[in-house]
Formats: C-alpha cells, sequence, structure tokens
C-alpha cells in the first residue's frame, strides 16, 4: 500500500509530539508500505522515519504565509498526484480539497473546533487566519472519508460545527516514547537546584494567547503574600513573540521575578526530570484538543491544577483541581486546595494513574487502529481511478 502523509505543518507541542510517535509506530507496525512523508526540516523527523525501508521524505521550509499558500496550493497537489498514493493521511488538521484517493485527517487544533471567544487576545491577522483554516476544513471534508479527533469532547464539537454527517473517530494521545522513564531521572536539573524549598508549579507550554499564561502574573500579583513559597516555572522564551516578550517584561514591572520564572523550551527528553522535581502541573488554558502534558503529569505522579472546561475534564476526570481560568480568586484557591492538603494531593495522583490505565496502551496500539483505517480505505477504492481536478488546492 501506498500511503502519503503529510506532518510538515506539525512543528510544535503537541502536534510534533503525535506526529513523530505516529510515525516511529508505523516503523514497527506496518514497515512492509511504501510512504511519502512531507516534513519541516531539522525537527527530528528524519530520525523518526529511519525505520521504513519504503520511505521518501519531501521536506519543507517554513516560510511567510504567502510561501506556504503556494506551496502547499500548487506544488505539493502536483507530487501527491504524480506519486499515486492509495490513501493520504493529514496528521495536521487540513485535508485536500480534491485528493486523488481517499484520504483521513487528524484534527489536533482546537481553534477549529471552538468559539473565537476562547482563542485569548488575538490580533486581528490571527483571527483570519483561523477563519481561512476553517473554512478550508470545511471544504475539504467534503472529500474527507474519516477525520480522527483526539477525544469525543472533540468529536462533539466537530459535529456541531461542521455536521453530523461527517465520519469522525477517535485517534486518542499517549506519553511520548521520546520521554524518559521515570527512574532514570533523579537527579535535580540545574534550573531548579535553588527552588526545592517551594512549592512548584510546572506550567509546560509555549506562549500561545489561549494558554492564557497573562492570568499568573495576576495570581501572583494579587495574592503574592499568601503565595510566598509558591514558584511558577514557565517553559517560554521572550522571543517566540512579542506578547510573550510583553508578558514578561510585566513580570519585571511588577517585581514577580522571585515568583514567576521561565526557563524556556525543553526537548522531550528533558521533561522528566522537570516532571519528577516539581510539585503538580499548573495550565491555566482557555483551549485545547488533547494537551499531552496531563497524561504525562498521571504518568510522573503529578497533581493536575487546570481549567475547569471539558477538553480538560474528558482527559483528566478526577485527577485535576479545577478553576475557572478568568478569576485569579478562583486559581489563588485551586493551588491553596493543593499545596496545603497533602492527601488531597495523593487523591489526585491516585485518580491520575487510574486515568491513565483506561486509556491506550501503547502508541503502537494507536497506530495499529490508524492504519487499519487507511487500509480499509484504500481497499474499498481498490479499481477505482480517481478522478483528478487540474484545480486541485489544498
Amino acid at each position: 500500500m501506498r500511503v502519503f502523509i503529510t506532518c510538515h505543518s506539525s512543528r510544535w507541542g503537541g502536534g510534533i509530539s503525535v506526529a513523530q510517535n505516529l510515525l516511529s509506530a508505523f516503523t514497527r507496525i506496518a514497515p512492509e508500505n511504501e510512504y511519502l512523508v512531507t516534513i519541516p526540516r531539522g525537527l527530528g523527523y528524519e530520525a523518526c522515519c529511519q525505520g521504513l525501508p519504503r520511505c521518501q521524505l519531501f521536506t519543507y521550509v517554513h516560510g511567510e504565509l504567502i510561501s506556504r499558500w503556494w506551496w502547499e496550493t500548487m506544488l505539493l497537489p502536483k507530487v501527491v498526484r504524480d506519486w499515486k498514493p492509495d490513501v493520504v493521511f493529514n496528521m495536521a488538521n487540513r485535508g485536500m480539497a480534491l485528493p486523488p484517493c481517499p484520504q483521513a485527517t487528524l484534527i489536533q487544533d482546537s481553534h477549529l473546533l471552538y468559539p473565537f471567544g476562547q482563542f485569548g487576545r488575538i490580533s486581528l491577522k490571527q483571527r483570519l487566519v483561523f477563519f481561512y483554516h476553517r473554512r478550508h476544513l470545511r471544504r475539504s471534508l467534503k472529500r474527507t472519508q474519516v477525520v480522527f479527533c483526539q477525544t469525543k469532547v472533540a468529536r462533539d464539537r466537530l459535529w456541531r460545527m461542521y455536521g453530523r454527517a461527517i465520519n469522525a473517530e477517535l485517534c486518542p494521545n499517549h506519553v511520548s516514547v521520546f520521554t524518559s522513564q521515570p527512574s532514570e531521572c533523579s537527579a535535580v536539573p540545574i534550573s531548579l537546584a535553588a527552588y526545592q524549598n517551594r512549592f512548584i508549579l510546572f506550567v509546560l507550554t509555549r506562549y500561545y494567547p489561549h494558554k492564557n499564561l497573562e492570568i499568573i502574573p495576576e495570581v501572583f500579583r494579587r495574592f503574592s503574600r499568601e503565595l510566598h513559597n509558591v514558584l511558577a516555572l514557565l517553559t517560554i522564551s521572550p522571543d517566540e513573540s512579542r506578547q510573550a516578550k510583553k508578558m514578561l517584561e510585566r513580570v519585571r514591572t511588577w517585581k514577580l521575578e522571585d515568583k514567576i520564572v521561565t526557563i524556556g523550551p525543553l526537548r522531550q527528553d528533558q521533561l522528566s526530570a522537570f516532571y519528577l522535581h516539581t510539585d503538580c502541573l499548573f495550565l491555566p488554558t482557555l483551549l485545547e484538543s488533547f494537551s499531552g502534558t496531563y497524561i504525562e503529569a498521571m504518568r510522573y505522579g503529578r497533581p493536575i491544577i487546570t481549567s475547569n472546561m471539558d477538553f480538560a475534564r474528558v482527559v483528566c476526570g478526577a485527577a485535576a483541581e479545577y478553576f475557572n481560568p478568568l478569576d485569579p480568586e478562583s486559581i489563588f484557591a485551586a493551588i491553596l486546595r493543593v499545596r496545603d492538603d497533602r492527601s488531597r494531593r495523593d487523591q489526585l495522583v491516585a485518580a491520575g494513574k487510574k486515568q491513565q490505565a483506561a486509556g491506550p496502551g501503547s502508541w503502537d496500539e494507536i497506530a495499529r487502529a490508524v492504519m487499519g483505517r487507511l487500509t480499509a480505505l484504500a481497499g474499498a477504492n481498490e479499481g477505482v481511478k480517481a478522478k483528478i481536478d487540474v484545480g486541485t488546492q489544498w
């Protein structure tokens, strides 16, 4: 079977983790297929595909929006047509408007499923980009045989926004195989050594408006005395965006550098040590599809403090202490409940282990289900020549 896979848009956070873990699993459960994979350069995809003996890589170098539109609209469709795949698997939200064969799309971008009010403080340009992506998805859904969603909540929102006629199935998340085992991370990271006498909130995310990170300085400014021994550990960098830089400047202006510390982005193989030497995962997000940080925290035995939203509850269940992400008092109260009550922390950790055990057992299990569905799509189309329009677009 010839499988065309698009990964070039999966460059950050959960998107790159899911794409690389699925590709790695394909090397174990379906190495006999032929693959053509579009990838971004220099992010580790090459290593993930080394176990596929019949795999070609098509590298895309990211640039401005116009250059990406040109590449996806004019060049990529021709590559797909010339390669003649049996099935197309789009790993990052967007399918082809006129594919030459059956296609399946994995939706990971929650912006496609939720109202604009949950996007955080976005610019007009960002709003227009999201509007375009939604329009593109709606168009491609007309010729998409299967849409994979990461949770039942995401699937229900897909049906609500785009119609119940969509054939939507589940493709859940799992802890990345590229993270270390808990037993391998006994040493305290150097950047944490000075804070081991503090109650550390691990805020594991890049900067995005929907992550709602601006609420953190507000909480610490209003409740500085009560949170005297609490530290928020961020993994953002000021050069990620103008908004990230502005937020970190606010931390300095409000003299909160001793309570809010950023160490910059972490690699997947660094995460274990930080989970094991912080006290809980803290995520005041407004929008998620399936945050892998939730299940990572469960794996490493850490309680979770997060937003009282449907996307969080479907993944965390009883493993999290919830708060209103727009209310500093609600956030403050949730932090205190976890900080001051050891039995509550133990209860959350135990619930996390139970919640994780109820999910898929491995990435191989997830990949096997996905590949089975792709194989069925290709088989159903066997012997049927697809009509390909000269104006094929993404």
